[in-house]
């Protein structure tokens, strides 16, 4: 307390026991750096509480409480603004994740040069579709990785992402549950099983599009196949034949070993999008674990 009134920010009275019992967190000995450093740590702490707009604005001359004031739900859409131009990026990626900044503050911040800044605003909700446009054509694929998750992109944007050089990009818009049937089907022929895989646990995709995918030798894509709660019967059941003859036993010989404690295809089997049809159908099976996954399964 002896060291309040070195607090070069002027507090209303209402404010004065925030000042004192910030002050009897610090641990204070004597020494001019000593009192430096805890002057700091106080304007820190109190940057990060919901006090009047005028005592917070009055922080934002200090550099150390801006990064703290920047993340506060209780600034001002106005302090907000005038810290989007601060020289250090975590305050401006900070500024971009607060749940009270303006949309006009993030269309600037599209344009930042720091790309977590931009990464920050492709992942706000608060994000304007001139904001979205822009992040759309970012140079930076993690930025345009990130606008692809969107859920409130335009057809027009889903249709460029589709597009794009790095895939990534494309497998984030193929997992998009507003990616239209058309767009998966243009990206169920990729070359990343990645991209594929994307296509075939989207909920979106057509029935002769995971008819396509079931036909594949990637473990990825089948093992998101069996996933999709819309795969029909036989391409289940396709997807589930061809999963086991890529494992050829390995992991049967990990589970007999005791290196995986659940064996594959029980887990396969036991899963909640297994198709029913497929069950009647395994229950047959020779293979003990098979048989064990579907006794154990919800769908039969």
């Amino acid at each position: 307390r002896r060291f309040a009134h070195r607090i070069e920010i002027k507090l209303t009275d209402k404010w004065v026991n925030i000042t004192e019992a910030a002050l009897q967190c610090i641990n204070v000995e004597r020494g001019d750096d000593l009192v430096a450093i805890a002057e700091a740590e106080l304007r820190i702490r109190l940057a990060s509480i919901g006090l009047p707009n005028s005592v917070l604005k009055a922080l934002a001359q200090y550099p150390e409480t801006r990064r703290t004031l920047a993340g506060n739900k209780y600034c001002s859409q106005e302090l907000l603004h005038m810290l989007a131009s601060d020289p250090q990026s975590d305050v401006r990626s900070a500024i971009a994740t607060n749940p009270k900044v303006r949309a006009s503050t993030l269309l600037l911040l599209a344009k930042d040069p720091d790309r977590n800044v931009r990464q920050a605003v492709a992942r706000n909700r608060l994000t304007s579709d001139d904001a979205i446009k822009i992040l759309a054509k970012d140079p930076d694929w993690w930025v345009r990785s990130d606008i692809a998750k969107r859920e409130d992109l335009s057809p027009g944007e889903v249709e460029l992402l589709a597009r794009d050089h790095q895939y990534n990009v494309r497998a984030a818009v193929a997992s998009n549950s507003c990616c239209s049937a058309d767009v998966l089907e243009q990206l169920a022929a990729d070359k990343e099983s990645r991209v594929r895989s994307s296509v075939a646990i989207n909920y979106n995709s057509g029935s002769d599009v995971l008819e396509q995918l079931s036909k594949e030798y990637d473990w990825d894509v089948l093992r998101a196949l069996v996933d999709n709660k819309k795969t029909s019967g036989k391409a289940w059941m396709r997807a589930f034949r061809r999963m086991r003859s890529i494992l050829d036993g390995e992991w049967e010989r990990n589970y007999r070993e005791g290196i995986d404690e659940i064996h594959p295809f029980a887990m396969i089997v036991e899963s909640p999008s297994a198709v029913a049809d497929a069950l009647k159908e395994l229950i047959a099976e020779d293979d003990y674990y098979v048989r064990q996954g579907v006794a154990g399964s919800a769908s039969a």
